[in-house]
């Protein structure tokens, strides 16, 4: 969320909540409300690795549909939270590739390892 300079993130339990304002911000009796949840952030100055790790970012695409699904199932049960069945995951994986915003890492031999879903928040 993002109102005069305040942002704040919560995915819930087990993560913590954070919260960024500027230097001068003071309570203006703003009702907060959970607009989306996340579970990373942007990094502004990224730390390079000092090796290369094999394999390439992906954007997913409508033939990627039951991997993302598969991804998003296996995130919630090992975490434990926001849990939903398989048509509530296949209807977010949907709405995650067509924005165009979900990405799998692939190794080098080309299995999908990894996800990434980038939110914009306006």
């Amino acid at each position: 969320m993002q109102e005069k300079g305040l942002i704040l993130c919560f995915t819930g339990h087990p993560f913590p909540v954070w919260i960024w304002t500027v230097d001068d911000a003071s309570e203006d009796g703003s009702e907060l409300k959970i607009t989306t949840n996340m579970f990373a952030y942007d990094c502004l100055d990224p730390v390079r690795p000092e090796t290369e790790a094999d394999g390439e970012i992906y954007r997913c695409d409508t033939k990627d549909l039951e991997e993302v699904v598969c991804f998003l199932d296996l995130f919630h049960r090992e975490l434990g939270i926001d849990q939903k069945n398989l048509a509530g995951y296949r209807e977010d994986a949907e709405a995650f590739i067509n924005t165009g915003n979900m990405y799998l890492w692939k190794d080098e031999k080309g299995r999908s390892v990894a996800r990434c879903c980038i939110f914009i928040l306006q």
